[in-house]
């Protein structure tokens, strides 16, 4: 090792071969020589520089749009792999490789000063070269958050980008002191939130999702097997079960069921690439909505309508049935309606049609009648049935194929007609009309075309078998 002064003021200290040397530069910078070149050297502003004689200013935007240039004390640089290393090597489990970056809000050096919340603890900044000049591409920054005090000094990280065409860079992420991370939102007030402003309307039919557009999150498995998914997990409990799932199944060609899982293991509902759905089954294939496997005590569908507004509407288009119930009851009503005013309204506005159709195919000796009409509260005094018949058609129109009475009337009534008919307008007509073409009418020896028949005592009946009465004083039709 020798000492050398070359007579300008400069001082060099090196090796016997002059390979590594420290020169005290007479300008003031120190310089460090390594296999005969500059390894690195302090200058006179007591920068350390490695790889580069000269500093290099830095951008740093530090609220806003304001930004800032800074000179660092320490600057590494290299035109070839080059970086910062931290290693350290133990065994202990709590033992690692450090990198501090710490700030008191203090102008002395080594005194202490609580940061106010919002104050910027560090930063770290990648930058790019415009071809001029170092500006910011993006930013790792810590700042203070509210709640400093002693040992209590509660931070945020925020993450930014600069978009094409700005000149700073944008917070696209924060993590909140209580871990509450928010992308594309300052302050996020649950555990994730994602916030955009995007104007795009949506539009199902664009081949790419829009996945750049309004506020969208993707999650993308790549495997082409099928059955193979993505999903979202959701689990209320430490333990792993007891979740929930949204989940994207493969199905092939570019189609995708989404499946809802809940119960842990209980595939709840399923909507299918074909736009069918199905509750409590996987079978979607004959209906737009299946459901099936309804619990015990359940209803299948029920509609709440608190609103002055139709409870189900259904809009069928399509030449077939607008409701189909296939009903395997045995002591229950396939349909009930239960308190309305009005009951069922059917109004028929197709030609050639009807409004209701009832038909029965059963080979059996019951007592239900295919229709059963009951008004069963003694005091109500409105009709039971009631046919308005304003056409020139049949007000009823009774087909009898069978061997038995057409009409049957059982009445319990005492003073009351059982069979009343009133035909105030009826001119040329008759009020009641009896016709029979049978050419075995005349050999029946025991009934005719018109039969009364009184079973009660006669003895005691007062009343006429047949009455019939022409009480109009002008009228001078006979009565028979």
């Amino acid at each position: 090792v020798r000492y050398r002064n070359s007579g300008t003021g400069t001082l060099h200290l090196m090796s016997h071969d002059g390979n590594e040397d420290i020169t005290l530069d007479a300008s003031g910078f120190i310089q460090f020589e390594a296999g005969g070149s500059e390894a690195m050297r302090i200058d006179t502003n007591n920068n350390l520089l490695k790889g580069h004689t000269a500093t290099i200013a830095q951008e740093v935007c530090q609220s806003g749009t304001n930004v800032s240039v800074y000179t660092p004390d320490v600057q590494i640089n290299n035109s070839g792999n080059g970086g910062l290393a931290v290693s350290r090597f133990n065994t202990g489990n709590t033992e690692s490789a450090n990198l501090w970056l710490t700030k008191s809000s203090s102008n002395t050096i080594g005194t202490q000063a609580a940061l106010a919340e919002n104050e910027a603890i560090g930063r770290i900044i990648f930058s790019a070269s415009d071809g001029s000049t170092f500006s910011n591409g993006a930013s790792i920054e810590a700042f203070a958050d509210a709640g400093q005090g002693t040992n209590d000094t509660p931070a945020r990280l925020e993450f930014k980008t600069t978009a094409d065409g700005a000149t700073t860079p944008t917070t696209r992420m924060t993590i909140k002191h209580n871990g509450n991370v928010g992308i594309g939102v300052a302050a996020p007030d649950s555990a994730l939130a994602v916030t955009r402003s995007e104007n795009t309307v949506f539009d199902a039919s664009q081949a790419d999702h829009q996945r750049d557009k309004g506020a969208t999150l993707r999650v993308q498995n790549n495997s082409t097997t099928s059955n193979s998914f993505a999903q979202i997990l959701f689990r209320n409990q430490a333990s792993n079960v007891g979740g929930c799932r949204i989940v994207s199944v493969n199905r092939g060609n570019d189609q995708s069921d989404l499946a809802i899982v809940t119960g842990d293991t209980n595939e709840a509902m399923r909507i299918f690439a074909n736009g069918n759905a199905a509750i409590g089954t996987t079978d979607g294939s004959t209906a737009k909505l299946s459901i099936d496997n309804v619990l015990s005590g359940d209803v299948g569908i029920k509609i709440t309508q608190d609103q002055a507004e139709i409870g189900l509407k259904i809009d069928q288009n399509g030449n077939n049935r607008a409701i189909y119930i296939d009903s395997e009851s045995t002591t229950y009503d396939a349909i009930r309606i239960q308190g309305s005013k009005y009951g069922i309204y059917s109004q028929q506005d197709l030609a050639d049609g009807y409004a209701g159709y009832f038909t029965r195919d059963l080979n059996e000796t019951g007592s239900n009648p295919l229709v059963f009409i009951k008004d069963d509260h003694t005091a109500n005094t409105q009709a039971a049935l009631k046919i308005q018949q304003d056409g020139a058609g049949y007000g009823i129109h009774l087909d009898q194929n069978g061997n038995n009475i057409g009409l049957l009337i059982g009445s319990d009534s005492t003073t009351a007609n059982v069979l009343y008919v009133s035909a105030d307008a009826v001119t040329t007509g008759s009020a009641a009309y009896f016709y029979s073409a049978s050419t075995a009418l005349a050999s029946t020896a025991t009934g005719g075309l018109v039969e009364i028949i009184s079973a009660g005592d006669t003895d005691t009946n007062v009343n006429n078998l047949l009455y019939i009465h022409n009480d109009h004083a002008d009228s001078t039709g006979t009565t028979a």
